[in-house]
């Protein structure tokens, strides 16, 4: 795969501004605090159910259509539109308070979601590919999920800053540091799927893409089956946690311990990132069984009634969930066709999207029984 614009040894500089959007994406002080500055303002936990609800009806209807589009038209100028995404979210909540705009902040920000899903990694992998580097992906994937872990939990950790800022001056930051992520879009080299594709008429291509991404999948078994199982894994972790800050509250950890406790267990996500290397001689079957075996012993964990033992457990969820995440999207880019990668990457996206909806109400249910206890 060619292309006019790429110079040799440009993968390094493109990694870079890759890593600049990860870092403006999962450092949104507002975004992270935006359930307790709603309630600020007099919203109702109903209202902030209906914007989540909101939320992820949209992620989950556009997340393929998002991929497709990203392999059709650009893949640049599909970041540069998830950066613009990104920005109107916290723009939208400064110019209204009522309700239909919170909810439309929600689209903005869900359809932000779905552009840089499989695009952020089409572009890091096929960078890498045109130096014959995409021996490196993996490790691009451990900087980058590190990054995003320890910003997100900063991010969490500053809740409070954002409450003492207030709503006008938190979302006012959100909006800068998205228009820095809009900048390092703009830089990005953007790297066709296909010269033959671009040349067909949208409709050509839109068919092209999807005939293509499910023939792959219908004879792709090995594909299919990582997807399905890091989406199970990765589900279990996150559901594992989903009640955690109610459950630390109850079991006497006061307010002001509350930001540090979920900031440390949000690191082990970040140190399963960075380890993932330690573990680059064993084979993607013995990785699935021990993540699974870390991931059940820490959900057991959390459901305990020990602060310490829930930290622990969270921290071990974490931990092994970012790691197989790491091995699974490896080997998934390994194996997906290059002019489709973006769509198949959305579709893995997909997939854990249609397994959180199948085990949440499950989750309910048993933190509902653990809690009668």
């Amino acid at each position: 795969m060619k292309t006019n614009t790429w110079k040799k040894g440009q993968s390094s500089a493109q990694l870079g501004k890759l890593y600049i959007i990860t870092v403006g994406e999962a450092f949104r002080l507002a975004g992270a605090s935006w359930v307790a500055l709603l309630a600020s303002q007099g919203f109702s936990m109903m209202d902030v159910a209906l914007a989540e609800t909101v939320f992820h009806v949209v992620s989950l209807l556009a997340e393929i259509p998002s991929g497709v589009l990203s392999d059709v038209w650009s893949r640049k100028k599909t970041m540069v539109a998830s950066r613009i995404l990104f920005t109107l979210s916290p723009l939208v909540m400064l110019i209204s308070r009522r309700l239909p705009a919170v909810c439309l902040s929600m689209v903005f920000l869900a359809l932000g979601y779905n552009c840089a899903s499989g695009t952020r990694e089409a572009l890091a992998y096929d960078s890498l590919g045109l130096d014959e580097r995409q021996d490196h992906f993996a490790q691009f994937l451990s900087v980058d999920t590190i990054l995003y872990r320890i910003f997100q939990a900063a991010a969490t950790l500053l809740a409070g800053l954002a409450l003492c800022l207030g709503m006008v001056r938190a979302y006012s930051l959100d909006v800068s540091l998205s228009l820095i992520t809009i900048l390092a879009a703009a830089l990005l080299v953007d790297i066709p799927a296909s010269t033959a594709r671009l040349k067909a008429p949208v409709r050509a291509r839109i068919l092209d893409v999807v005939k293509k991404s499910l023939f792959f999948l219908l004879h792709e078994h090995r594909a299919a089956a990582v997807m399905l199982v890091n989406a199970v894994l990765g589900a279990f972790s996150v559901l594992s946690q989903f009640y955690l800050q109610a459950r630390l509250l109850r079991a006497g950890v006061a307010g002001a311990v509350l930001g540090p406790c979920l900031f440390v267990c949000a690191l082990g996500g970040a140190l399963g990132a960075a380890l993932v290397r330690c573990y680059r001689k064993l084979h993607y079957p013995k990785i699935c069984m021990l993540c699974l075996a870390g991931t059940v012993a820490g959900a057991a964990l959390v459901c305990t009634s020990s602060p310490v033992l829930m930290c622990l457990g969270a921290f071990a969820c974490n931990y092994h969930a970012d790691l197989l995440q790491i091995r699974s999207d490896a080997l998934l880019n390994d194996l997906l066709p290059s002019g489709e990668r973006a769509t198949l990457n959305s579709v893995s996206s997909m997939v854990f999207s249609l397994v959180m909806i199948v085990m949440t109400p499950l989750a309910g249910v048993l933190n509902t029984l653990l809690y009668s206890r």
